[in-house]
């Protein structure tokens, strides 16, 4: 479904619970023993989708259409045994992610707090009240 929506221009991400269990990347049990910024990505054979696996709290993996991993930048996290903020390598990918998803956190909150009711007649009331 990915490499049909980048065929079109779609911007698409996929998580990894729809990635094929043969997909040539690092196991997440291994990505959890190795250290935080640990990146690990391959691309289809036409080029069109980049998958990422990336070990930051826990381990991530993305595909995406239309963003790679270069270039790396540094995500601030705060170290317990420095006591202060340390920069760890990021994908150019999650950081895009991370900076265009505000909107459909946004989205997704308002839906569930304010829910209509659609059991009575009047159930559109509510939209313009």
């Amino acid at each position: 479904m990915i490499e049909y929506f980048g065929k079109h221009g779609c911007k698409q991400e996929q998580s990894e619970s729809r990635l094929s269990k043969t997909c040539p990347l690092r196991s997440v049990k291994d990505m959890k023993n190795t250290s935080k910024g640990t990146c690990d990505y391959i691309l289809t054979e036409d080029k069109n989708v980049v998958v990422t696996r990336w070990m930051d709290n826990s381990v991530v993996t993305v595909a995406f259409t239309v963003y790679t991993d270069l270039p790396v930048s540094n995500a601030s996290h705060y170290s317990a045994s420095e006591k202060k903020k340390i920069g760890i390598p990021r994908p150019n990918c999650i950081g895009n992610y991370n900076e265009f998803m505000g909107g459909t956190d946004q989205m997704d909150a308002n839906i569930n707090v304010y829910k209509i009711g659609i059991r009575g007649k009047k159930w559109w009331w509510s939209i313009f009240t």
